[in-house]
């Protein structure tokens, strides 16, 4: 059995335990990378993989900034104001480059941890075989 060393108090755990029976510490995220980069990929322009991972103050700056720049293009077509709306666009635009780039390094792993450090977990075997079976 593959083994690892808690965070908190150093014991070997079992590599899938993510709470540590010695010290009740908290060894691994219960949240999976695959998870927040679908979220990334599907609704990251309003934060929610960053809701997702535990990052609030970011998840609610991410949904701000889209919900600004969507009241900047409705202003901007409703009064015919061609700086307005193109200045929502503008903020869209890198609201939605943000959520691609957060989930390539969600994809590539450079972006592996949640809130508390903690590294995300990776979809078990058996969810994927389960995934394979379904679609066959």
């Amino acid at each position: 059995m593959k083994t690892t060393k808690c965070t908190e108090c150093g014991a070997e755990i079992p590599l899938n335990y993510i709470v540590c029976p010695h010290c009740k510490g908290r060894c691994r995220s219960n949240r999976f990378r695959q998870k927040a980069m679908i979220f990334a990929f599907c609704l990251g322009f309003v934060g929610v993989h960053n809701f997702y991972m535990g990052f609030l103050g970011k998840g609610i700056l991410e949904a701000c900034v889209f919900t600004l720049s969507l009241v900047f293009l409705i202003v901007g077509l409703a009064t015919n104001t061609v700086f307005l709306t193109a200045f929502g666009i503008v903020i869209m635009l890198c609201s939605f480059a943000d959520a691609i780039t957060e989930g390539v390094f969600l994809y590539t792993k450079k972006w592996s941890r949640d809130h508390f450090g903690k590294k995300l977990l990776e979809q078990p075997k058996q969810e994927k075989e389960q995934a394979k079976l379904k679609r066959a």
